[in-house]
């Protein structure tokens, strides 16, 4: 185990994996950049990386309707012990990785936008929906492969 605040990656070796994978991590850390460079740090080919769209319509819907935004934002009177610590949307996601990519040794190898609804016909209706209209907003989490250039 490994406590990503406190230790990050540094019992690993630079270039030290073929293949790094981090989904859904990142957005409850409070060293998300820093996280991010270790992750970069320590792979020799892959980082894969999933996001929440925290801004979707469906979050903002919840807003709107229920006054707050889920369970992983918000002001609890206790201490939760798993919360978000970002806000961001699918398009934040999208500019911070090809920030990184001009300043490391980095490319976007494929990136997309993941729907979560169910299989009932409500689901199948609102991703057919989604897909036909294009709504990207929609989408609840973004996953990006980011591909090492220096090998």
């Amino acid at each position: 185990k490994v406590d990503f605040e406190k230790e990050q990656l540094h019992q690993f070796g630079d270039k030290k994996f073929d293949f790094v994978v981090c989904t859904e991590v990142l957005e409850h850390l409070d060293n998300l950049h820093a996280m991010t460079q270790e992750l970069l740090r320590v792979s020799n080919r892959y980082v894969l990386v999933s996001l929440p769209n925290s801004l979707s319509i469906f979050t903002k819907w919840n807003i709107m309707f229920n006054g707050h935004a889920g369970k992983f934002y918000g002001l609890p009177l206790e201490q939760p012990e798993d919360r978000h610590r970002w806000l961001f949307g699918y398009k934040d996601i999208d500019h911070y990785f090809k920030a990184i990519c001009d300043r490391e040794p980095f490319r976007i190898n494929r990136k997309f936008l993941h729907m979560n609804f169910g299989h009932t016909w409500k689901g199948e209706s609102l991703k057919n929906f989604v897909r036909l209209f294009q709504i990207d907003n929609a989408c609840q989490s973004y996953w990006i492969l980011l591909e090492r250039t220096d090998k």
